[in-house]
């Protein structure tokens, strides 16, 4: 027979760690074969713990039973205070920061003096430094932006339409245009000089400005058909615009190219009569030419069709 290989017998032990404070700790008895209890009710080979105190667990193999104990001491995170010294409300403005505290600390950018300065919004960190832990604190310093108006000095429009611009209301709390208007919205067919003034608790902007009409376009509309029929319906025939025909010509021809209709007038129609109104044309299609100009100074000239339906 053979004799059985000499077993060791597992020594019970004890680990002395450090826990900070707001972090969390994995313990392990993962080197040591068998079956786990511990004292938390956990039967694993790994416990993660989140405070101090003393941890244990108990190892079976079948033949022996050991113990492994966790003393571990919670570094408590260090008092820490920040206040401002100025009251602060305006973007610009300048805020000092006084930092209290115990422990060693920096701000982000590694600065640690005690009164550090902002003068714009700026979302930070502070980090607390205490034996081997750290711990970061962020800090959002928020300034309310002063009032500001973004308008061009000059804008154009078109005639016969209305100039329309509407001011962001995140801008400022009260608002105020030169023809006394409060509303958000800035509406004008008018030329010429204007201002607004925007106002909040970080004082109050103004922008002049100035408002030109111009000629942008001219819808022209020429029917392709008519019937002078004497039913007061579609009796005549002529160009229509949405803008004043400037130095008009409006001719129209036969299927021979003679001018049986002209006109320098463009409130003229035509209402079918040829030979001077002794006699309606007849049903057939009838050629014409219209040259006029715009106000622009710009000169157009159309040739198209036009059919009379009796």
């Amino acid at each position: 027979m053979y004799p059985f290989p000499e077993q060791q017998i597992p020594e019970d032990e004890s680990i002395a760690l450090d826990l900070c404070e707001e972090d969390q700790l994995t313990l392990s008895a993962e080197d040591m074969a068998g079956n786990y209890i511990w004292n938390t009710g956990t039967t694993t080979a790994t416990e993660e713990i989140f405070e101090g105190g003393t941890y244990w667990v108990q190892v079976n193999d079948g033949c022996f039973e050991a113990q492994r104990t966790f003393e571990v001491t919670e570094i408590e995170k260090p008092f820490l205070e920040i206040t401002t010294r100025d009251d602060y409300v305006c973007e610009g403005d300048t805020v000092f920061v006084e930092v209290t505290t115990a422990a060693e600390w920096e701000w982000e950018n590694g600065s640690s003096i005690p009164d550090t300065l902002f003068t714009t919004n700026v979302t930070t960190y502070l980090t607390l430094f205490e034996e081997q832990c750290m711990w970061q604190e962020d800090f959002l310093f928020e300034f309310q932006q002063r009032p500001t108006v973004e308008l061009e000095e000059q804008f154009t429009f078109c005639e016969e339409e209305t100039f329309l611009f509407e001011v962001d209301p995140t801008q400022g709390t009260t608002l105020i245009w030169s023809d006394g208007e409060s509303d958000w919205i800035f509406e004008s067919a008018q030329e010429g000089s204007h201002w607004v003034e925007i106002t909040n608790s970080c004082g109050t902007e103004r922008l002049d400005f100035e408002t030109v009409s111009t000629f942008c376009t001219c819808d022209v509309f020429i029917p392709n058909a008519f019937t002078p029929d004497l039913n007061d319906l579609n009796e005549n025939f002529k160009p229509v615009s949405t803008c004043p025909f400037v130095d008009y010509s409006f001719l129209i021809f036969n299927r021979w190219g003679e001018v049986i209709f002209e006109t320098a007038d463009p409130s003229d129609a035509w209402n079918g009569n040829v030979s001077g109104g002794k006699h309606y044309a007849q049903d057939e299609v009838y050629t014409y030419v219209l040259r006029y100009g715009l106000p622009n100074g710009d000169r157009e000239e159309v040739y198209g069709s036009v059919i009379i339906l009796s």
